[in-house]
């Protein structure tokens, strides 16, 4: 019987890393177009328009901005972290939970905010509107009215 030879399998590996290479290349070329390409899909009659001043506010308006202007420096900036620790050398450490804000509710101090804001956090610090930092302990909390102070 005579010697047949079958033909060598397809090599996957030049195949699989020439669909690679293409498809980078072709990511690479898309990026590069980028710009013109959305210059293209742009509006092209894109004139800034004049802005008219409409007039006086209305009085609920004016009553409202009062109201803010009024109540702006009760609020405060509450800024969170949370105590992890690392896995492989098992130390403790504190890390950057969350920001958020809140109220002053009254002359003793007590702040009112977001139960979301505190949820999970370790160490608290309120930051007033005149810039001065306090550190924060939890008073009471509602998980399910979302409020804590």
């Amino acid at each position: 019987m005579p010697y047949v030879s079958n033909p060598p399998p397809p090599d996957r590996f030049v195949r699989r890393w020439l669909i690679v290479s293409a498809t980078l290349a072709a990511l690479m070329l898309l990026w590069q177009f980028l710009p013109a390409i959305e210059a293209w899909f742009a509006p092209r009659d894109g004139a800034p328009r004049t802005v008219i001043a409409r007039g006086d506010l209305a009085s609920d308006e004016k009553t409202t901005i009062d109201l803010f202007e009024s109540a702006r420096d009760s609020v405060v900036f509450i800024s969170t972290t949370q105590r992890v620790r690392d896995f492989w050398t098992r130390n403790v450490f504190e890390v950057p939970r969350g920001t958020g804000s809140g109220f002053v509710w009254d002359e003793a101090g007590h702040v009112v905010t977001n139960f979301h804001v505190i949820e999970g956090a370790s160490q608290a610090t309120v930051k007033l509107a005149d810039g001065r930092d306090y550190p924060a302990t939890l008073v009471g909390a509602s998980p399910a009215h979302d409020i804590a102070g």
